[in-house]
């Protein structure tokens, strides 16, 4: 009978290939005999014979079989040393006394089939080595099974960690069970759900150190986290000492290679010391070409605060990752690992990684051919996971701790130790000491590309981490509004936000964990590896559930602060305009006018309270009536609104009315301040020209301003770890590269609110594109709105959007999870190049202009798309849509036409695609070469990785649907000689974005937030209640601080679940400053300041400023300011 499983070869090389290669003997004298093989040299193995230390000498053969058992003794002079036999393809081991320097033996080899040699052997000291095995279960929720079935194992796993502490308590002190918690969201559960007794038993073994609890709930992909998420994430830690007094001081990070300086600022605050990481390459990641080979182990972690970690890091090249100890039989046997463990050690100490790069990329992480500088290891001190199998999601065994037990019974050393992650990084930091090295910067993660194969879902996610910014401080306001009233004071019905908002904080982190689904995702089966279906069902639900409840709280909050928005006299409504971000704003709003409260008609007009000056809006018909709201909507320009703070406005009879929107230029939006060129044909910009900074669009590029790029790859679809096991990407695997077009231009309106058009394009690799382009009039910022309709693809693909920016000499920073990394700053070295996950912005800092670029650079007729030498027939179109003469870009347009020498920024903002790359385009593939030379994308070029599939397990294979892409553009210059055409050099106070100063070098970090703030932090409307209290002033702030670079991230609850309310600051500045917050217009005052723990101290004299504080914030640091109402009604 036919068998399937036998028609193809077990793929095992992950475990087999390894282990061959450390079996044919490292750093061995190989001998060449007749009809046989013979690998020999010394090991690092001791052991102890009658008081003295002898040193194992490996001899493996290999001989025909007429040699039957090779004899191999060796002699020091005629005196024999120690004899042995080994069979062919086995291995044994001779004795020789420990030497104290090299010193010669002879060894003589004989067998039965006529095999007689005499060769000199040179043995030489080894180390002694120290080695900690550090048993763990790596947590991926999901991947080899439904996330519920996970998580309910792993508390099990738990349950079996504490029998297997007790039953060796009466084994030898170091091979005692021991156990690391690695991730502590199933410790948490666990503690909540099983009985005192085995609760009281567990943490009297964390006490003795048997048991290690780790800092963080799960691993995560760190860079898609907000700040203040992960700072949430990280408080988990101190819920554990406060509730259970568990000391906790180590953080393990397992697969994602990769973390941002916002988790080592966390961690370092939270007074964890140390972390353990286990890069897992993945085939995906090639760190040993940027620098990888550098970094030491141990090293020092550094924050631009100051704070530091120590590091331990494991990846693919020293062993598969978290599987080291695994490849070398820790899981298997005593018998095994003797055979494997010596060897490793042996290559640690004498190469610069373990294992043969030849192997091949999938097993070591390095192609074979790859120059290898790294030195080998310089101590004898090893950190070394292993987990119970050769899985993710292992159970604890008791294999590592008997063979632990085992060996040290037999060896004097090496010694092993069964270990928690704390007794190893001490001994390091003692012993080691001045020689461990400093790193400082970002570690950017070669994984972060896996998030953008859900576009859809990850948008939601970033759209409620910046929305829950926005609730709390609402829901804080209101809180204090009740509080100060003693009739009828605060309503206990509406305390539930706070749970809310937590509860959104763990969607929105469980979103962020690493494991987005199955090892095979397309499968659609119950359980096990194939459950695709059912697992990314869970996981999308963690996003949707996080958008869900964000956009519950922002209604709720709205509806609370709408109780304190009278109507003014001879109003229909009141309107509160509340500016969440820390700059001045002049931006849109938008809301709904309740039939109920406002007339559904168009006389109306919209006044600001403060000044009676009637205000640009718009009206449009509810959408979809009948199943929604009745009313219209409201759109209107709110001038000048304070940073984080509040104006108010009136709906009005007005016998005018609102104007409706007219006609635009079809060809062009100008506001007065800035203009955009349309190219309808490809949906793009040929020209974005700033007053106050100039051209901002590289004329000379083979890109378009915002074009939708699709790439198609060469690789097969739906083969597990395909794309991992690609041994070199090449160019050619670009399989097609394709731009949409046939743009046809559906609406351009003008009106006294804005500029706007849509265009709507056929789009390769979707059903269809929607691209509209927005200007405010007053504002300095180009908003786009990219609506796609994707259609699900298997076969591998990526979608970008490009926007080549025009600079002379540019220099990129963007804003990361905790900090803003410049591209010329330092990483950690072997840190991800090829793309960046950002936060919400990118800068470009460009030192000057070239105004002499002008006509050679532009796209005229000679260089336009569709001529000979243009975008024609590498892009498929043809002079009919490609830009010439006609609508292309002339001299007046091009690179550098409007001239001058004047530096200034420039920010591109991003909502919902964090993905970037700069310069050009690379392949998905390692070593990721770049597909359009720089040189014609333009060296400011940056393309938005919008959507990809290029993982073959875990992340999404196919994603469709309709899907936004929502960017901002703004610019601001500085002093200079002559150059753009005018206007202030950075919009002048009122602009969109916020003020900004003209200087000679404009202030990039400001001019990126508030870029940023317009896309994902709104100004939010409250339409007024006709019962509501009038109790609000027609302006006020929030909150204000003294310092650019220092942002209020929210004001929100006790980050621990007390019932205080604080006020979290963040640092984006490269020193360390003072900055003084104030609450002008909050009924409070501050009281102390703390860590972002929320671990406070009283302001003493000389913090306190009024009612607010004198902070002192270090670069990346996150601190809390206390808030008290009763101070508040005193101050």
């Amino acid at each position: 009978m036919s068998d399937p499983r036998r028609m193809t070869a077990a793929e095992t090389s992950h475990e087999r290939l390894p282990r061959e290669d450390l079996l044919r003997g490292v750093d061995a004298t190989r001998l060449e005999l007749r009809g046989a093989r013979v690998a020999v040299g010394g090991l690092p193995l001791l052991r102890e014979r009658d008081g003295r230390l002898e040193q194992a000498v490996r001899v493996a053969a290999w001989a025909e079989p007429e040699h039957g058992a090779i004899v191999a003794t060796l002699r020091d002079g005629e005196t024999v040393v120690d004899r042995v036999e080994v069979v062919d393809g086995a291995r044994a081991l001779l004795f020789a006394p420990e030497p104290d320097a090299p010193r010669t033996y002879q060894l003589e080899l004989t067998s039965r089939g006529g095999l007689h040699e005499r060769v000199e052997l040179t043995i030489a000291p080894q180390r002694r080595w120290e080695i900690s095995l550090i048993h763990q279960s790596h947590l991926d929720i999901g991947y080899t099974d439904p996330q519920p079935l996970v998580l309910q194992h792993q508390l099990d796993y738990l349950d079996l960690a504490l029998d297997h502490v007790e039953a060796t308590d009466g084994w030898d002190e170091p091979a005692r069970f021991r156990w690391n918690v690695e991730a502590n969201l199933p410790l948490e559960r666990w503690l909540a759900s099983r009985p005192r007794r085995d609760r009281d038993a567990l943490l009297r073994r964390v006490a003795q150190r048997r048991i290690e609890v780790c800092a963080l709930p799960f691993t995560m992909h760190t860079e898609a986290c907000s700040l203040d998420e992960l700072a949430r994430v990280v408080a988990s830690v101190q819920r554990l000492r406060d509730r259970h007094g568990i000391e906790i001081v180590t953080a393990m990070q397992t697969d994602v290679p990769g973390a941002t300086v916002g988790l080592l600022e966390l961690l370092a605050s939270a007074e964890v010391r140390y972390l353990s990481v286990a890069h897992n390459y993945a085939g995906r990641s090639v760190p040993h070409l940027h620098g990888g080979q550098e970094l030491a182990r141990p090293f020092w972690w550094k924050a631009p605060s100051g704070k530091r970690l120590l590091v331990w890091h494991a990846d693919s090249p020293h062993g598969i990752a978290y599987m080291e100890g695994n490849l070398l039989g820790l899981a298997d046997g005593y018998e095994t690992a003797l055979s494997l463990l010596p060897e490793y050690l042996l290559a640690l100490a004498t190469r610069g990684y373990p294992y043969d790069p030849a192997l091949g990329t999938w097993i070591t992480g390095i192609a074979p051919g790859t120059e290898l500088t790294r030195a080998p290891q310089s101590h004898e001190l090893l950190h070394l996971r292993v987990q119970s199998a050769f899985a993710d999601n292992a159970s604890p065994g008791l294999a590592p701790a008997t063979v632990a037990r085992e060996w040290n019974e037999t060896w004097a050393w090496p010694r092993l130790r069964s270990a928690v992650n704390r007794d190893f990084f001490e001994v390091a930091e003692e012993r080691l000491g001045d020689a461990i090295p400093t790193f400082e910067g970002d570690w950017t993660d070669w994984w972060a590309d896996g998030i953008g194969s859900a576009a859809r879902e990850l948008g939601r996610g970033r759209r409620a981490q910046a929305g829950a910014r926005t609730a709390q401080t609402l829901h804080a306001w209101a809180d204090l509004l009740d509080a100060g009233e003693r009739d009828p004071g605060p309503d206990p019905a509406l305390a539930g936000w706070r749970g809310e908002l937590s509860a959104a904080y763990e969607e929105m982190a469980l979103f962020d964990e690493h494991t987005w689904g199955a090892s095979n995702p397309w499968n659609d089966a119950l359980e096990h590896v194939d459950a695709g279906a059912l697992q990314w069902q869970w996981k999308a639900s963690r996003a949707h559930g996080a958008d869900e409840r964000v956009g519950a709280l922002l209604a709720g909050a709205r509806a609370r602060l709408a109780a304190r928005v009278g109507t003014p006299r001879g109003a229909h409504a009141g309107i509160l305009v509340v500016n969440p971000s820390g700059a001045e704003r002049t931006d849109v709003v938008e809301l709904l006018l309740l039939e109920s409260r406002v007339p559904v008609t168009r006389d109306l007009a919209v006044v600001d309270v403060a000044s009676g000056e009637r205000v640009p809006c718009e009206l449009e018909p509810q959408r979809h009536p009948d199943f929604r709201p009745r009313g219209q909507r409201l759109r209107f320009l709110a001038r000048d609104v304070p940073a984080h703070g509040f104006a108010r406005y009136a709906v009005v009879p007005d016998g005018a009315g609102v104007p409706k929107a007219a006609d635009g230029d079809p060809a062009a939006l100008d506001n007065g301040r800035v203009r955009a060129a349309l190219n309808v044909v490809e949906g793009t910009l040929d020209s974005l020209r700033f007053d106050s900074a100039g051209e901002l669009v590289d004329g000379g590029s083979a890109f378009g301003f915002n074009q939708w790029v699709h790439d198609r790859y060469g690789t097969a679809d739906r083969l597990n770890h395909l794309s991992s096991r690609v041994v070199e990407g090449r160019p050619w695997m670009l399989g097609s590269r394709e731009v949409a077009r046939d743009g046809v231009l559906l609406a351009r309106t003008s009106s006294a609110l804005q500029e706007r058009a849509t265009i709507r394009l056929r789009a390769p690799g979707a059903a269809s594109l929607e691209v509209t382009y927005r200007l405010l009039h007053g504002g300095d910022r180009l908003d786009i709105l990219n609506v796609v309709d994707k259609t699900p693809l298997h076969a591998k693909e990526s979608v970008f959007f490009a926007f080549p920016f025009a600079a002379a000499a540019p220099r990129f920073s963007w804003d990361v999870t905790g900090g803003v990394q410049a591209e010329d700053g330092p990483f950690v070295p072997g840190s991800a190049r090829h793309m960046r996950a950002i936060r919400e912005w990118v800068g470009i800092e460009d030192a000057g202009r070239d105004g002499a670029a002008g006509a050679a650079s532009g796209r005229g007729a000679a260089s336009g798309r569709g001529a000979a030498g243009g975008r024609g027939a590498a892009s498929g179109r043809g002079a009919a849509s490609g830009r010439g003469a006609a609508s292309g870009r002339g001299a007046a347009s091009g690179r550098g036409a409007a001239g001058g020498t004047r530096p200034r920024a420039i920010a591109w903002a991003t909502r919902e695609a964090p993905l970037v790359q700069l310069g050009t385009i690379h392949l998905p593939y390692a070593p990721f070469p770049p597909t359009v030379a720089p040189r014609d994308a333009g060296q400011a070029a940056l393309f938005s990785w919008a959507m990809n599939n290029g993982w073959d397990t875990n992340f999404p294979a196919a994603q469709g649907g309709e899907a936004t892409f929502a960017y901002a553009v703004a610019a601001a210059a500085g002093r200079g000689s002559a150059g753009a055409t005018g206007g202030p050099a950075a919009g002048g106070p009122g602009a969109v974005g916020g003020a900004h100063d003209a200087s000679a070098a404009p202030d990039l970090r400001a001019l990126g937030a508030a870029t940023a703030a317009g896309l994902s932090r709104p100004l939010v409307g409250v339409l007024g209640s006709p019962r509501a209290q009038d109790a609000l002033p027609a302006r006020g702030r929030l909150a204000a601080i003294d310092h650019p670079h220092v942002e209020l991230v929210a004001i929100g609850p006790d980050p621990l679940g007390g019932d205080r309310l604080v006020a979290h600051l963040h640092s984006h500045a490269t020193a360390p400053v003072e900055a003084t917050v104030a609450f002008p217009d909050l009924p409070a005052a501050a009281v102390g300041i703390g860590d972002f723990l929320g671990r406070d101290r009283p302001l003493d004299a000389a913090a306190r400023a009024g009612d607010g504080a004198r902070v002192a914030i270090a670069p990346g640091e996150l601190l809390t300011v206390t808030l008290d109402l009763d101070a508040g009604r005193t101050a």
